[in-house]
């Protein structure tokens, strides 16, 4: 009895705590307007208890709200909205860093955009949190981030502009109900068994749900619609389930699979879509439709013929029959994988984004079909060999061949001519064709021809000595391209309005491109990939959309005599790329830099760079270039930038009226910047450098900059000699926090400020034998100390006699006398706290 009163006690006291600890939980009232307990949502999270409820009103709070402890952060509109909390461009709007939080009914943004940082508008380092109701919108960094953070349930939030969900090794988390539009859509990387639901994901900038090495997560009952690229995107990621979805009108295929396997993809509907994979195995594919019809996945099955589909996928097959069916408005309509010996026959494959597609498929008969209006190739050949491909009518696109050989080509047409393909053939003039492919081949000469309208113009694949003139390839989906090929000469053809790159080489050699119109495609203009030892000359390269002319990873070309304007990006790119030549060409009015390398080594001499939107030009960690004698002139920014690159030679240059400076060094060393003409730039001035170190300037005319002449910011042991600084708004020279610079020799004169300032912690300059002429006043000299003349002596000859003594500088106000003769003043010359000790006299 006893024993059971001593239970009954003990039962009774826990039930009071618990009615104690409920009853202590407390609710707080934010408004920034004041009349409530706090104005800042922060001061309340710091104040309030473990599981008390803050209630935050209408209003906007600029702040970076860090909640951690056990909360309830409720946002009410009280007549202004949703509360906004508004991170200022810093930091994340609001982060979870503990256990247990629900927030809700909250708009986040204008977050910072540091990854490094995890900047978001709403950023979760804990677990067991309730996100939902928010508004994410105009945030740099991700708009709902979970890094290492699981059992969270994301909800009804509406996430749109430059925003996204994003999880990143972050488990056991339910997205669900969420509208994530017009930003990154739904991005999961590293994360594994997460639910991912009911969420309206569309009109995004690239993906609508991305995984990327994560596994045994569910997608299931969104709709993905509309999504710039791709609807869902598999990459490296396996076990996972994409069922229910709707997924229509993406912009490149509705479902990808990237090496990815042992995925199930089942009752998904797709309108104008489809599925597409790639190195991916073992997935089951299963109950989906494509525009109200099967879509046909099949892997290693022989011996099938396929009877109804609004899509057909054969992955590891054989003996397997397409014939007689429409397989249009899909990704792609009819794809093989490692498939062979199969028939695809009198189907109507078209306005699909990809026609046919082949990948490593051998051995197969494609014959008689109508392949008309797919956005992207006809009929695409990726390393297949021993195919027959005839009788095929294409009309608005063709075929394209990747590493592909010994396949037969007869008897296709290309808009109601000849699909002309060769291989191993030499000395032929083709004279009709609607699309003319080359392997192998050698002296074929392609002239005066209409190839427009089809996937590709003009393609050589391992073709040399040939000649490719006067043809028009336009409106095409790649122009002309050249692959493994060498000694070609492609000139006077007209290349516009192509969906990706104008002119490509790919892995070439010693080709010449010239005289070519290549204007308004939607990729570069000529791109070169690996491919080195070609000239590029007097070609238009004008309003291109990724740029006029890209080199990525190629050497020893030569880029001359060529107009390189008005495009979308950069007029010319050098990416990894190095022993080019760039010269004379007219590189003006591109969008963004003139001429810019990236981790490059070149030459660039005689172009006229002009009226750009960036820099006219730009390197970035290049290295042991030679930038000579070109006019860079009215850039919408810097004139020549240097960013992380060392032992340059820039001689010679007219670096003038730029927006900003006209010659501007970051964290760049040991450069040469001699007899260049620098002046009527505006920004900090005529040559600037931050954070930069022994370099050489000497014998340069800076003159008539908004700001200063030469410029030092943390930048120490450069040589600044011989230069003529004069005219300009600012400081002729201007030192802060630089030390130990050579400046000598110089004629700094009629300057609106100061002739030279040395200021903020510059020590041990080492000024002497410099001109300060006519400026508003000679020198100003704050913290800092530096040495006026020289440390050793120098010889030297004042009215017929030499000399042999310690040399300073020149100031043109100085009055003391030189009663020795000796052309050195007699007093020194004061500099606030420091002294020229040996002032030169006026000879």
């Amino acid at each position: 009895m006893d024993k059971k009163c001593g239970i009954l006690i003990i039962c009774t006291a826990i039930l009071f705590l618990g009615f104690v600890g409920n009853a202590s939980a407390k609710t707080w009232y934010v408004n920034s307007s004041g009349g409530a307990d706090f104005t800042s949502i922060q001061k309340a999270v710091n104040y309030a208890g473990l599981r008390d409820t803050i209630i935050v009103n209408s209003g906007t709070y600029n702040e970076n709200v860090d909640v951690d402890k056990q909360l309830i952060l409720r946002g009410v509109d009280t007549g202004g909205g949703k509360p906004v909390v508004d991170a200022c461009g810093s930091g994340s709007a609001i982060t979870l860093s503990s256990d247990g939080i629900r927030l809700e009914g909250f708009t986040a943004t204008n977050s910072g955009s540091s990854w490094e940082d995890k900047d978001a508008g709403i950023v979760v380092t804990s677990n067991n949190n309730i996100i939902s109701g928010n508004n994410l919108s105009n945030n740099d960094g991700e708009g709902i981030y979970l890094t290492h953070s699981n059992n969270n349930t994301i909800s009804g939030n509406n996430v749109s502009n430059r925003c996204s969900i994003h999880l990143w090794s972050s488990s056991n988390n339910t997205i669900s109900g969420n509208n994530v539009s017009n930003s990154y859509g739904i991005s999961l990387g590293s994360s594994s068994n997460n639910t991912i639901s009911g969420n309206n994901v569309s009109n995004n900038n690239k993906y609508g749900i991305f995984l990327g090495s994560s596994s045994s997560n569910s997608s299931s009952g969104n709709t993905v619609s509309n999504n710039d690229k791709y609807g869902i995107f598999l990459s490296s990621s396996s076990s996972n389930s994409i069922s229910g979805n709707n997924v229509r009108n993406n912009n490149y295929n509705g479902v990808m699979l990237d090496k990815s396997s042992n995925n199930s993809s089942s009752c998904n509907t797709f309108v104008n879509d489809g599925l597409v994979i790639f190195n991916s195995y073992q997935n089951t594919v299963e109950d989906n439709t494509v525009n109200g019809k099967p879509l046909v996945y099949l892997e290693d099955t022989s011996d099938i013929e396929v009877t109804d589909a609004g899509q057909v996928i054969l992955v590891n097959c054989s003996n397997i029959s397409v014939e007689n069916l429409d397989l249009s408005n899909t990704s792609v309509g009819i794809w093989l994988w490692e498939t062979e010996d199969s028939i695809i026959s009198n189907n109507n494959v078209s306005n699909n984004d990809y026609g046919f597609a082949l990948h490593s498929s051998c051995n197969n008969a494609i014959s008689d079909n109508n392949v008309s209006n797919n956005n992207g190739d006809g009929f695409a050949l990726h390393s297949s060999c021993n195919n027959s491909i005839s009788g095929n009518t294409f009309v608005n696109d063709g075929l394209v061949i990747f590493n592909s050989y010994q396949n037969t080509v007869e008897d296709n047409t290309v808009n109601g001519k000849p699909l002309v393909y060769l291989k191993d053939t030499s000395d032929i003039e083709v004279t009709d064709a609607g699309q003319v492919i080359l392997v192998n081949c050698s002296n074929i000469s392609v002239e005066n021809l209409d190839l427009s309208n089809t996937s590709i113009g003009i393609g050589l694949w391992a073709t040399e000595d040939s000649v490719i003139s006067n043809n028009d390839a336009s409106n095409n989906d790649y122009g002309i391209s050249l692959l493994s090929s060498s000694n070609n000469n492609i000139r006077g053809n007209n290349v516009s309005n192509i969906n990706n790159c104008g002119i490509t080489l790919h892995s070439s050699s010693s080709n010449t491109i010239s005289g070519n119109n290549v204007s308004n495609n939607n990729g570069y203009g000529i791109l070169l990939f690996y491919s080195s030892s070609n000239t590029i000359s007097g070609n238009n390269v004008g309003n291109n959309g990724d740029g006029g002319i890209s080199f990525i990873s190629s050497s020893n070309n030569n880029i001359t005599g060529s107009n390189v304007s008005n495009n979308n990006e950069y007029g010319i790119l050098l990416f990894y790329s190095s022993s080019n030549t760039i010269s004379g060409n007219n590189v003006s009015n591109n969008d963004y830099n003139g001429i810019m390398l990236e981790e490059s080594c070149n030459i660039i001499t005689g172009n006229n760079v002009s009226n750009n939107n960036g820099d006219g030009i730009s390197l970035e960690s290049s290295s042991n270039n030679t930038i000579t004698g070109n006019n860079v002139s009215n850039n919408n920014r810097e004139g020549i930038f240097l960013s992380s690159s060392n032992s340059n030679n820039i001689s010679s240059n007219n670096a003038n009226n730029n927006n900003r400076e006209g010659i501007f060094l970051s964290s760049s060393c040991n450069n040469t910047i001699s007899c260049n003409n620098v002046s009527n730039n505006n920004g900090d001035g005529g040559i600037s450098f931050h954070s930069s170190c022994n370099n050489n300037i000497t014998g340069s005319n800076v003159s008539n900059n908004n700001g200063y002449g030469i410029y030092f910011s943390s930048s120490n042991s450069n040589n600044i000699s011989g230069n003529n600084v004069s005219n300009n708004n600012g400081y002729g020279i201007s030192l802060v926090s630089s030390s130990n610079n050579f400046i000598t020799g110089n004629n700094v004169s009629n300057s609106n400020d100061y002739g030279i300032r040395s200021g903020w912690h510059s020590r041990n300059n080492k000024i002497y034998i410099n001109n300060f002429i006519n400026n508003a006043d000679n020198v100003y000299s704050y913290e800092s100390t530096s040495i006026w003349n020289s440390t050793s002596r120098i010889t030297y000859n004042y009215s017929g006699t030499t000399y042999e003594n310690y040399l300073g500088n020149y100031w043109d106000d100085y009055t003391g006398s030189d009663a020795d003769s000796d052309g050195i003043g007699n007093t020194p010359y004061s500099i606030d706290l420091d002294q020229d000790y040996r002032p030169l006299m006026e000879s």
